[in-house]
């Protein structure tokens, strides 16, 4: 049935089966098979101190001694950086459990390169943007750019370093405030903009905290706080970010949102300064399996 959940300190994911779901178990070796289903479409999945949303997926049982199911599942996450609109990079799963194949796709336009996916899901940011910071004092020398990719190694680290560290205390400290999701987690903010802290602020700056609560199996609601929002050019953001999704009958669902949205001035490529407002947004989308 819908509304079982798998949970423990990297996992918060709702599973069930499509249709019936056959085990076996044969009585002379005492292996078990399954022939079957079992599906998810929401959850997150913590990776080295970062949060990613399961949007859907399925194992697929063949009734095999090996258990080694075939695997389909799509997950996201979001690359905050102040001032900038948020860049949604998507991770698609294929293959088998045993064999699994991994690939990365953005909503970015023009489509963004997989080996910069991998540095902004690493490091927060572009590998050009990598290079950029290592050349801002006029010249591109190796030691220049090794002690600018140091920095920024040393800051990740550190960050997943204290993200390790509040993992520990997440699970008491969400049932104390009564939440079914508390996450604490690095949003990648930009080096350059780390670069104004130092400290316990840099730190809190590239932090988000979420507060999530489901309401019986249709609905969830979640609070974000991003103080990298403070850090942003334009004063008309707010730190507090606000979601709440509903899923209707017929595989419709329903999404509302208060938050910052960035709009570029021109359809260019050059770079410029986005237009930020708080926005309120209503959306509404429907599935379809096959």
């Amino acid at each position: 049935d819908r509304d079982v959940w798998v949970r423990n300190q990297e996992a918060n994911v709702e599973i069930f089966t499509d249709g019936e779901l056959q085990v076996a178990v044969n009585p002379v070796t005492g292996g078990v098979t399954l022939d079957g289903i079992v599906a998810t479409e929401r959850g997150q999945y913590e990776f080295l101190s970062k949060r990613f949303n399961i949007v859907r997926g399925s194992a697929t049982f063949l009734g095999t001694s090996d258990l080694n199911p075939l695997l389909q599942a799509v997950a996201e996450y979001q690359i905050r950086q102040a001032g900038q609109q948020a860049l949604a990079i998507k991770l698609n799963i294929g293959g088998t459990l045993i064999r699994p194949r991994l690939s990365l796709e953005s909503d970015a336009q023009p489509p963004i390169a997989q080996t910069d996916l991998i540095s902004y899901l690493a490091f927060g940011t572009s590998s050009g943007s990598l290079l950029s910071s290592a050349a801002s004092g006029g010249s591109t020398s190796g030691g220049q750019l090794l002690g600018s990719s140091l920095a920024l190694a040393n800051r990740q680290l550190t960050a997943l370093g204290l993200g390790t560290l509040l993992n520990s205390v997440e699970g008491g400290l969400a049932r104390y405030l009564g939440a079914d999701v508390l996450n604490i987690t690095s949003t990648g903010v930009a080096p350059e903009v780390q670069n104004i802290f130092s400290g316990v602020g840099g730190f809190l700056l590239a932090t988000e905290l979420e507060y999530g609560r489901y309401f019986g199996t249709r609905s969830y609601a979640v609070v974000t706080l991003t103080p990298a929002n403070f850090a942003a050019k334009s004063g008309n953001i707010s730190p507090v970010g606000l979601r709440w999704e509903y899923r209707l009958p017929r595989n419709y669902r329903l999404e509302t949102t208060f938050g910052p949205r960035f709009l570029l001035q021109s359809q260019t490529l050059d770079v410029q300064n986005a237009n930020a407002f708080q926005n309120f947004g209503l959306f509404i989308s429907r599935e379809w399996k096959w």
